[in-house]
């Protein structure tokens, strides 16, 4: 990641589920994910629908790091369920029998790109109103033994 540019860095990284639970407290997977929310450098994981690779049915998340996180964004983690949101392929290839259409994409944006709720009353509401888009505090990711 670039440092002291005007805009830093941001980077999405494409990973399959094991990212986010392997390795136990205090080893290392673990240490890495959170030396990541440490460093409040995650800023969304967006789950993709299955089947959307080349020969693998594994589940797949975008993850979205930035060394500079716009105000509203920091301390926390936006958690985006787009594993619905695809178009089916009128053949296979391999296993992968979907593909992301561009308003699939959109709706993923357009997620991203919103604010968190302002206060908890207004979150609870907004966890009805929007149950594919949540956010948490980093400190709700951690656990110890």
């Amino acid at each position: 990641m670039k440092h002291k540019t005007p805009l830093d860095s941001r980077i999405a990284l494409v990973h399959n589920g094991s990212a986010l639970f392997s390795g136990d407290a205090g080893q290392g997977e673990s240490n890495v994910r959170r030396w990541v929310l440490k460093n409040d450098w995650l800023e969304a994981i967006i789950a993709l629908p299955l089947n959307i690779l080349y020969n693998t049915g594994i589940a797949t998340y975008i993850w979205v790091l930035a060394n500079r996180k716009a105000e509203h964004r920091r301390g926390k983690v936006q958690l985006i369920d787009a594993s619905q949101w695809f178009l089916p392929m009128r053949r296979n290839l391999g296993k992968k029998n979907c593909e992301l259409a561009d308003v699939d994409i959109e709706r993923m944006l357009k997620h991203y790109l919103n604010q968190p709720p302002a206060d908890a009353e207004v979150a609870e509401l907004a966890k009805l109103a929007t149950p594919k888009c949540k956010w948490f505090d980093n400190a709700d990711f951690g656990y110890w033994k």
